[in-house]
């Protein structure tokens, strides 16, 4: 079992959610092809694991801010899906909610392509697990791993706002 950390500064993990979160879109942003040259293209790649690394911290951050909101303590670790389960189940329950009104979408299934599927958060999650791991440390690995947590993290934060509505204005 990871190591708990007691804290009451949920204002700075917010904040430095908000910072990697804010940096993982302006590379995206920034690094978006605008013509198809193989230097662009592999130049918009290794940026792309530059985004995820700072995507992935920054939810990691949140899951934290919130598990400080709740107890006053946060856990170790950098498992996206493990840190979700640690959270209230009422809080979990507000979060898979507002996902399945707001964000559901079919997508491909990963391994039968002519299968379509509804992920449901835990699916995302699990997919992503590692995701800020996998990412730091893609040089070493063979495969190249995916997720998707863009709309998930939105879910996250708006838990965050429901919880703490003042930090909506603090960024």
């Amino acid at each position: 079992m990871a190591k708990k950390i007691q804290s009451q500064e949920y204002l700075i993990a917010f904040r430095e959610a908000e910072c990697f979160l804010n940096v993982a879109k302006m590379i995206k942003e920034k690094t978006f092809l605008k013509s198809f040259t193989q230097k662009e293209i592999a130049q918009s790649i290794n940026f792309a694991y530059a985004t995820h690394v700072n995507h992935a911290y920054a939810f990691e951050l949140y899951l934290k801010c919130l598990m400080i909101i709740e107890s006053g303590e946060y856990e170790q670790g950098h498992k996206l899906h493990d840190l979700f389960k640690l959270l209230s189940s009422t809080t979990r329950t507000n979060i898979e909610n507002y996902f399945t009104s707001n964000f559901i979408y079919k997508r491909r299934h990963r391994l039968y392509g002519g299968i379509f599927e509804k992920p449901s958060i835990y699916k995302l999650l699990e997919e992503a697990n590692t995701a800020f791991i996998d990412f730091r440390y893609l040089f070493s690995r063979k495969n190249l791993p995916t997720y998707e947590l863009d709309n998930v993290i939105e879910c996250v934060r708006h838990e965050i706002y429901r919880l703490k509505p003042e930090l909506k204005d603090i960024w």
